[in-house]
Formats: C-alpha cells, structure tokens, sequence
C-alpha cells in the first residue's frame, strides 16, 4: 500500500491553514488532468479501463497523485484511481 493510500485510510484530509493535511502529515498534491477524449463509437466519454489502469499506472510512476477530469468520470474509473 502506498503511503498515499495509508494516509486516505487513517483520516480524512482536512485544512486547517492554508496547507492539506491527512491526520497529522502533509499532504502534497501532485496533480495533472486526464482527458477530453474522443467520445468512442458507444458514446464512452473515457478509454477502456485496462487502458486507464495503463494512463494511471504512468501517471503514479512519474509521482502525480491527483487527476482533474473535464467530464464526470464514471464510477468504475473512480474505483481504478483508488488503486492508484
């Protein structure tokens, strides 16, 4: 487990100045957007999820932490970043 996910679990961030915070510690929001894509021939507004594990594999490796989507993602790529 990542540290990341160790301190989503232990508490629920919060901001009590001008910094976030889960539990004690800092936390250091690294984030980068995912998307506009293409909507697909089925009207898909994301990829396929075995792709989106790949874009959120890199994303994770080269040390973002966060997304911003334009588009509502659907709950399924929600679940996929949990495991991110």
């Amino acid at each position: 487990m990542s540290l990341l996910n160790e301190l989503w679990s232990a508490a629920r961030p919060s901001a009590p100045g001008k910094f976030l915070y889960a539990g004690d510690q800092k936390l250091w929001v690294r984030g980068v957007t995912y998307g506009t894509f293409r909507p697909s021939a089925d009207g898909a507004l994301f990829p396929a999820p075995a792709i989106v594990r790949q874009d959120f594999a890199q994303i994770t490796a080269a040390g973002f932490n966060a997304i911003r989507t334009y588009t509502a993602p659907p709950p399924w790529l929600l679940d996929v970043a949990a495991d991110y």
